[in-house]
């Protein structure tokens, strides 16, 4: 069978739910996932359904932000990571080629819990934002090696605030800890000692600030002049 494509993006997913329906396909390449530079090749049609979700809503909340996707990115759903991926990962964003990878649902699955909280598709939906806003804002820092630390703050920033409201409370309780608005809490060590809480801490210095001190702070990182080495 032929692979078809979709023409648009069209709100809320319609084109692309649409699109698929009539595709019948399980190899999918769907306008919410390629918006004009971006490419999804998944081998279940639920699982591409979950992806573009995830990738529309980190896409509106990086353009509501001032960043676009200015890089095409490839997104392939594998059962399996490319080799020399850490063992714990679900997902990976290889900057220099411009793709991303993702573990299958049915393999992500087997993790059995992420965030302290058992695996399902609302947390397979974030796994997406989360490598997707890797490969949105890899393309806006001005320095050639960004900090570890500021490349997740952005993908667990992006990753909370899209995430369905009621799987975040649950997920945040899980993870407790305080709003605060001194970036030296969010280092490199507390990062490599616990991901997840780095994402939770993350989450919460970003809602301690307003519209106009996130802006300040997102150019910051993006100049290398917060969360540096």
């Amino acid at each position: 069978m032929k692979e078809k494509k979709c023409t648009r993006w069209q709100a809320r997913l319609i084109a692309f739910l649409a699109c698929l329906a009539h595709a019948g396909l399980t190899l999918a390449v769907t306008p919410a996932c390629t918006m004009d530079k971006m490419q999804l090749i998944v081998p279940d049609a639920r699982d591409a359904e979950d992806v573009c979700l995830g990738a529309a809503r980190v896409v509106t909340f990086f353009a509501e932000h001032g960043l676009a996707m200015k890089e095409p990115v490839h997104l392939e759903v594998r059962d399996r990571l490319p080799p020399n991926s850490s063992a714990t990962a679900a997902g990976i964003f290889l900057a220099e080629k411009g793709q991303v990878f993702m573990l299958s649902y049915s393999a992500f699955r087997k993790f059995g819990h992420w965030f302290n909280t058992p695996i399902s598709r609302g947390l397979y939906q974030s796994l997406a934002a989360h490598e997707i806003a890797h490969a949105i804002t890899s393309a806006h820092f001005q320095r050639d090696k960004p900090s570890v630390h500021a490349r997740e703050y952005f993908a667990y920033v992006a990753l909370f605030a899209t995430m369905p409201e009621s799987l975040r409370e649950r997920i945040l309780k899980t993870l407790p800890g305080q709003t605060f608005d001194d970036e030296s809490r969010l280092s490199l060590m507390v990062y490599l000692m616990d991901p997840m809480f780095f994402g939770a801490q993350s989450y919460r210095h970003y809602l301690n600030m307003n519209p106009v001190q996130r802006k300040a702070f997102f150019l910051a990182v993006l100049d290398g002049k917060a969360l540096a080495e």
